[in-house]
């Protein structure tokens, strides 16, 4: 039989492996279930697409239609059988689930990261392969940083992919956790989650405020050691010292000048001292 890529062949579906580059990880078993009984009524309208291998036929594209056939019990499924190379055969996976605009980002993503991989294309070169912006590829592949944890959640609870980018500046899991917490339990929006990354990067890298001096008290301390040598000259004038004090008033300090002086015998005996 003559492989085309154009006809349409009944391929055994227990003969059809699943494609080791489909970028889908997530499928809705409600949604696979809508589409088993549409196709119940209606028929295939599409067939998938397959290679030949060594072992029968591997999918290129239409996982969905080819779940959704087996949840019916299908022993047979239309398909077109195509020979492109293995890295031809990750790229058409590709584009097919892309354009169905249905594929979750994250799934974009570990497909675009497998592809280039295995095939060791530059991110360039698959841009260009599948019509996107090399940009959005390497901003796609960055999501990827995030743990697997946070991405299970962000799947699950159906955040937007400018909220998971915005988890990406949380560089400790533990804070993104945290963060991912309050943006699912307030519903917070993708305003609002920058706001919060914001506040919560604001906190992590604030440095710590030097602890506030007592002024009050300090001042008060000082007026008192002042007040005392004011005392002691005063006592020393009472004696018969001719003392001397003086205060200077610095920007970091205050120096304290005393002078007293020396009286030889003959003065002391005058002014009675023994």
């Amino acid at each position: 039989m003559e492989l085309s890529n154009r006809k349409i062949y009944h391929i055994p579906i227990d003969a059809i492996s699943e494609n080791p580059y489909q970028p889908r990880r997530y499928f809705s078993d409600e949604n696979l279930f809508e589409l088993a009984q549409s196709i119940a009524r209606y028929g295939l309208l599409q067939p998938i697409s397959v290679r030949p291998t060594a072992r029968g036929y591997e999918l290129i594209a239409g996982e969905r239609r080819l779940r959704a056939c087996a949840m019916l019990g299908c022993a047979t499924i239309d398909a077109v059988v195509m020979c492109p190379g293995e890295q031809d055969s990750a790229i058409l996976a590709m584009i097919e689930n892309i354009q169905r605009e249905n594929l979750h980002f994250l799934e974009e993503a570990e497909g675009y990261l497998n592809i280039l991989r295995t095939s060791g294309m530059s991110q360039e070169e698959l841009a260009r392969r599948i019509g996107k912006n090399q940009c959005t590829i390497a901003n796609k592949i960055r999501l990827l940083k995030l743990p697997p944890a946070i991405r299970k959640r962000i799947v699950s609870e159906n955040l937007t992919e400018r909220q998971a980018r915005a988890l990406l500046r949380l560089h400790d899991e533990t804070m993104a956790l945290r963060a991912l917490d309050m943006i699912c339990e307030r519903g917070l929006n993708v305003k609002e989650t920058d706001a919060l990354i914001e506040s919560m990067l604001d906190e992590m890298y604030r440095q710590p405020a030097p602890p506030r001096r007592r002024v009050t008290t300090l001042l008060a301390d000082t007026r008192l050691f002042l007040n005392s040598f004011k005392e002691i000259v005063a006592r020393m004038n009472g004696a018969g010292y001719a003392s001397q004090y003086r205060t200077t008033r610095l920007s970091d300090r205050i120096e304290v000048q005393i002078t007293i002086p020396l009286r030889d015998p003959e003065q002391r005996a005058a002014a009675g001292a023994p």
